[in-house]
């Protein structure tokens, strides 16, 4: 179970800097660490302005602040209290909240012509997805196929950092002496 105080820091640094900007009411005179700063400046300037530096000046003048301000910004580990969340953190909120306890109503994994890797990790976020559609009256049918939809493009967003995430734990268990072509320890268990 996830605390507020939790959720909440998550919300604070999953923010963009878009966000961070036009919601925060932090003190941008206030430092924060440079090497912090510079880093994520650097990776905004090479990621969203091509490397170039008047590009990225461009960008930021979008949000009417300059490279100074926006490194202060970037340089706070904490993103800082905001005068109003992100839109998307009331539904965030509203997911943890279903994770906690989720439904008791399970649905059946279908069958998919293509495989949707880690379908049935992926299984209560399609539940939530769901309960949200259930607001609205939708005939079996059509449920039936908005949820298959849903498992697919949730399995699409998720499957390159899921996939990433379980090679990592395979290369830790085999550094461990652990094989992982089935489930036994280095003695053969």
């Amino acid at each position: 179970m996830s605390s507020q105080a939790e959720i909440d820091g998550i919300v604070r640094a999953a923010a963009s800097l878009s966000e961070r900007i036009a919601l925060s009411t932090r003190d941008t005179a206030i430092s924060g660490d440079s090497e912090l700063a510079d880093s994520r400046l650097s990776r905004w300037l090479a990621e969203s302005a091509e490397g170039r530096p008047r590009k990225l000046d461009r960008r930021l003048s979008w949000q009417g602040i300059d490279q100074k301000t926006a490194s202060s910004l970037l340089g706070q580990r904490d993103a800082g209290s905001f005068k109003i969340e992100p839109a998307w953190a009331p539904m965030f909120r509203d997911l943890m909240d279903f994770l906690d306890d989720p439904p008791v109503r399970q649905y059946a994994i279908p069958e998919f012509k293509n495989p949707v890797p880690f379908v049935h990790a992926l299984s209560p976020l399609v539940a939530f997805g769901m309960e949200k559609f259930a607001l609205v009256p939708l005939a079996d049918n059509v449920a039936e196929s908005v949820r298959r939809h849903l498992i697919v493009l949730i399995g699409d967003v998720c499957a390159l950092t899921l996939g990433e995430e379980f090679e990592r734990f395979r290369s830790a268990l085999e550094r461990a002496g652990w094989v992982t072509d089935g489930i036994t320890d280095k003695d053969g268990r």
